[in-house]
Order: C-alpha cells, then structure tokens, then sequence
C-alpha cells in the first residue's frame, strides 16, 4: 500500500494500520520525517482530540495518555553546594 503523508485522512489511515506500539512508533517517526522532523499541523485534532490515537492504541493495550516518568539525582552539580 502506498501511503499518503499528505492530508489528514491519509496520516490517519497508515496510523491505523499499526499493529503494535513498536509499530506506532515507528509510523509516528516516519510521519514526523515527512513533515521535517516534527507533526504536521493536523496532527493533534486527527489523532488526540479526536480520540483516534487512544483507540488505535488501545487495541493493543497502550493508550495515548501522557505518561510521567522521574528520574532520580544522581548528583548536585548546583555551585551552591
């Protein structure tokens, strides 16, 4: 299948496509690539408002939520101690 990176529909129908978080990723770094680096435009009403990304996502367990992670200090480089 060809994809179109182009339009909104077309970034959304090769999204749907993915079989695995691996996979999302992949076609989220691809899309990022045909739009120099980063999403295009569309990006967040297509997928994220729309609720497209969760339930593509979570057909295979994941979600789209943001996740928080803390890393912990491993040293204070700050010049006040």
């Amino acid at each position: 299948m060809d994809k179109d990176l182009t339009t909104p529909d077309g970034v959304l129908q090769y999204m749907r496509l993915a079989a695995s978080e691996p996979d999302w990723n992949r076609r989220c770094d691809t899309v990022k690539k045909a739009y120099g680096n980063d999403y295009p435009s569309f990006w967040y009403q297509t997928m994220i408002q729309s609720g497209e990304a969760n339930q593509i996502l979570g057909s295979f367990g994941s979600s789209a939520d943001l996740r928080i992670s803390s890393f912990e200090e491993v040293f204070d480089a700050s010049p006040n101690r």
